[in-house]
């Protein structure tokens, strides 16, 4: 058994990990988070997690297994969650970036309900230009709790959520130890319950099942600049959270599509809830509606 979330490449701790069997990964192919073997069955006592490359046809190009054995620091998942594995990858193709947990698998218990000293939850990177990879242990942060995704603007800086902590940053090369950014779940800080985050024209963006929040909102504060975001801001009619339709939103994508509208103007997401799961389509028109 195993579970995958996908990931496009655009154009595609202190430990630097290289996978000397692995390649650059192609211009235009497509990433996987894959959690398990396919022979042992997914437990939340953890699985091998493997970035698998394949063509936009369906050819397997190369499977990048994490380290799940040995004394270096370590990425496996919980086999059983529906909200961990995301991917997100930097504005211009060179990084990919996921989270996982420091253990060896089996462990003895459920590693998403151990603290963060026992499990210590890691971001991982990797370098689509080489197909090398680096795994950080992100302190204390998402202890109990899943870490869900991470995302790199340049291969060192690191900001990651959870399912709780908020926004965490720091860095690979230990110069800022990671800190927090504010979780009080309101409509002018970051919340809580963080899904996915991603860098989009050079901005930082969430999307959440937090209080009030936005379900896909721009992270302010000028965070690629200052380390920790300051609030959550909504977007022209984006739903809140606990809005009407009821929506449950995880992975999501801006694009440039209008020549005629500045900067971004499509909005992809996808939504898991009941009454109104699927993907969704936001557009910006002139007047920035």
């Amino acid at each position: 058994m195993y579970k995958i979330n996908l990931g496009i490449v655009a154009t595609l701790s202190l430990f630097w990990l290289p996978f000397s069997e692995a390649a650059p990964i192609t211009s235009g192919n497509l990433v996987i988070y894959r959690v398990g073997s396919g022979a042992n069955t997914l437990a939340n006592t953890g699985n091998n997690v493997f970035l698998d490359e394949y063509t936009t046809a369906g050819v397997l190009v190369q499977s990048i297994e994490m380290p799940s054995t040995g004394a270096g620091t370590k990425l496996v998942s919980a086999g059983n969650s529906t909200n961990e594995g995301a991917m997100s990858i930097s504005p211009d193709g060179t990084w990919i970036g996921f989270t996982g947990y420091n253990s060896t698998i089996p462990a003895a218990s459920s590693i998403t309900s151990a603290t963060s000293a026992a499990v210590p939850r890691v971001a991982g990177i990797l370098n689509t230009e080489t197909g090398t990879y680096s795994l950080t242990a992100m302190g204390t942060f998402f202890s109990a709790a899943s870490p869900r995704g991470a995302v790199t603007n340049d291969g060192n800086k690191i900001w990651a959520v959870g399912g709780n902590s908020g926004v965490v940053y720091g860095t690979v090369d230990g110069s800022t130890p990671f800190v927090a950014s504010s979780t009080t779940a309101n409509t002018t800080s970051i919340g809580t319950n963080i899904r996915v985050i991603g860098i989009f024209g050079n901005e930082l963006y969430q999307s959440t099942g937090s209080g009030t929040l936005p379900t896909v909102g721009l992270l302010a504060g000028d965070p690629l600049v200052n380390g920790l975001p300051t609030s959550s801001t909504f977007l022209p009619n984006i739903p809140r959270q606990g809005g009407t339709p009821i929506t449950s939103r995880y992975g999501f994508v801006f694009l440039d599509l209008d020549p005629t509208v500045s900067g971004d103007d499509t909005l992809y997401v996808v939504d898991d809830s009941a009454t109104s799961g699927g993907i969704w389509k936001y557009a910006k028109d002139s007047t920035g509606t």
